[in-house]
C-alpha cells in the first residue's frame, strides 16, 4: 500500500514539473508569472543593448537615448535623438501574434540604427526575454539580424 502511494505521489511529482518546465514561453524568461505577458510588456522600455548579427554594437548606434512604450490599449510609441541631434518620436500600435511568441508593431518608420546598415524597420519582432523589469527581442532586416535588449525606464 504505501509503495502505491509513494509511486503515485512521484508520478504526480514528475508530472507537475513537465508542466512547469512547458510553460516557460521564452528563452531565459520567467517559467511561471503571476502577471501576463501583455501586463509585462506593457511599461516604457529603454534601450539597453544592441546587438547586430550576434555581436554586441550598441557603441556603434548613430541614435540615443531610444525609448519604447507600450500601453495596454495596444498604442506604441518610441522616441531617440537622432545622428543629427534631433529629438524623433512616433506612434503606432502594437499586438502579440496568434502565439504570443512575436510583437507585431505597425505603423511606424523606419530607423538609420549604425553605419554598417542602411534603415531598419522592427515590425515582427520575436520575444527572447520577458521579465518584469527586461525585454528582449530580435527581428530580421535585410538579411541582418537585430537584437534589442530593454530595460524598464
Amino acid at each position: 500500500m504505501k509503495t502505491r502511494k509513494l509511486i503515485g505521489l512521484l508520478i504526480i511529482a514528475g508530472l507537475m514539473t513537465a508542466t512547469f518546465d512547458s510553460c516557460k514561453k521564452y528563452e531565459d524568461g520567467p517559467a511561471i508569472s503571476f502577471r501576463s505577458k501583455k501586463k509585462r510588456v506593457v511599461n516604457t522600455w529603454r534601450l539597453d543593448k544592441y546587438y547586430w548579427n550576434g555581436t554586441e554594437a550598441t557603441s556603434s548606434l548613430l541614435i540615443s537615448g531610444y525609448t519604447e512604450e507600450y500601453t495596454d490599449n495596444g498604442s506604441y510609441s518610441r522616441s531617440y535623438v537622432d545622428k543629427d541631434g534631433d529629438f524623433f518620436s512616433e506612434t503606432g500600435t502594437w499586438d502579440f501574434d496568434s502565439n504570443k511568441d512575436n510583437l507585431v508593431i505597425k505603423g511606424v518608420s523606419s530607423i538609420e540604427l549604425t553605419d554598417k546598415n542602411s534603415t531598419v524597420t522592427n515590425t515582427n519582432c520575436t520575444i527572447l526575454k520577458l521579465k518584469e523589469n527586461e525585454l528582449w527581442y530580435e527581428f530580421q532586416n535585410g538579411g541582418d539580424l537585430h537584437e534589442f535588449h530593454f530595460v524598464t525606464k
